[in-house]
């Protein structure tokens, strides 16, 4: 009986570490802001306003990670350099039934820029960084497409909503379609 046995622990030990170590590991936080331009054709418009969404993984299925969206912050050139600032979260995907933003990778410990450009549904209330200021009221749809690599988009990484709007009874930007500037910078004032 005892040799059985002795062939035994070895053997679920060589199991369970290739089973663990076959796992993919998963993929670390990551953020990626949207520009919205005055004029969302013209790279070289000003910019009216960045969104910047922090994301965590949340759960990993295949090649497939569902992103939380812990914060987003929302800021909006006023002049001289100076920015007005809302924040917001954690945000549910409006259209994900776990609340997650689901991406594709071809690599999920190492997710590329250019697959975060399909953009889930969103909603909410961004909260004012100085006091006295309005909320902003913020909804977007669904990205309808992303656009990486096409020579003829005006931004080498954008993406489209169906439509999205921003308001703070100010501030009212709103468009249908518009092709929208994604990249990965944490800073409004490098736009």
């Amino acid at each position: 009986m005892k040799k059985s046995t002795r062939w035994i622990a070895p053997f679920l030990f060589a199991v369970s570490t290739t089973m663990v170590m076959g796992q993919p590991q998963p993929p670390e936080s990551q953020c990626i802001s949207l520009i919205f331009h005055t004029i969302p054709s013209d790279p070289q418009s000003s910019v009216s306003l960045v969104v910047t969404l922090w994301l965590t993984p949340g759960a990993v299925e295949g090649n497939s990670v569902g992103w939380g969206i812990d914060a987003a912050s929302f800021a909006r050139p006023i002049g001289n350099g100076e920015w007005q600032l809302w924040q917001s979260g954690p945000i549910e995907v409006n259209d994900s039934a776990d609340g997650l933003w689901w991406v594709a990778h071809a690599d999920i410990s190492a997710p590329a820029e250019t697959e975060f450009t399909v953009l889930p549904a969103l909603a909410g209330w961004g909260e004012p960084e100085t006091l006295g200021d309005a909320e902003l009221l913020f909804v977007i749809e669904a990205a309808e497409t992303g656009v990486p690599g096409d020579p003829n988009a005006p931004y080498s990484l954008q993406t489209a909503y169906g439509r999205y709007f921003f308001t703070d009874g100010d501030l009212e930007l709103d468009g249908d379609e518009d092709p929208v500037e994604v990249d990965k910078p944490l800073e409004p004032s490098v736009h």
